[in-house]
């Protein structure tokens, strides 16, 4: 985890900036008090909110579900789950407001190896997946630029699934394997 600066949107058509650390990959941390010692100093004591590491080194894989853009991540998610299964329930997170609906982050236990981050994910648009190469997601209780919190979704289980093999084959298929000379971060 590391700590954000998410400016809020307080007028029709201003930017929505998020601000993170310089070199926050190197940055996060799983460790308490590394993360209070982040979280106090300068220009951080002002943080309003969280970034997630995912991939193999924090265990997380998430997918994101956006309804924004003219996108439907929702219909996304039903038409990839048919074509290449069902995902099954696990930790959830209500994230930002667009348009009146609310989107989601599904929260997964990593397989293990290096899988891609697909943002989008190709042939379906408004559904993106979060896993490796050095990308992060939003946390609970932080603000949304909204104005909403990111909070547990009230049908969320505690516990994270497993991300389905099904899926993992997927990502695995779409993924070129890391060059030599490229490894995965």
């Amino acid at each position: 985890m590391f700590p954000l600066i998410i400016r809020l949107e307080c007028s029709v058509g201003q930017k929505k900036i998020r601000r993170a650390p310089q070199k926050w990959q190197r940055l996060a941390t799983v460790d308490p008090e590394e993360f209070d010692r982040l979280w106090g100093g300068k220009p951080w004591e002002r943080a309003n909110g969280y970034g997630i590491l995912t991939g193999v080194g924090s265990g997380l894989v998430v997918v994101d579900v956006d309804v924004k853009q003219g996108k439907d991540g929702y219909s996304a998610l039903r038409r990839a789950e048919a074509e290449i299964g069902t995902l099954p329930p696990t930790f959830t997170v209500l994230t930002g407001v667009y348009g009146g609906v609310r989107g989601r982050h599904l929260y997964f236990a990593h397989p293990g190896g290096f899988i891609k981050s697909r943002i989008p994910l190709p042939g379906y648009e408004g559904l993106d997946l979060f896993v490796d190469g050095g990308k992060c997601v939003i946390g609970p209780g932080s603000w949304h630029p909204s104005g909403v919190l990111y909070e547990l979704a009230p049908d969320s289980p505690d516990d994270l699934a497993v991300l389905p093999a099904e899926w993992v084959e997927y990502l695995i298929d779409l993924s070129p394997p890391p060059s030599p000379h490229h490894p995965p971060p």
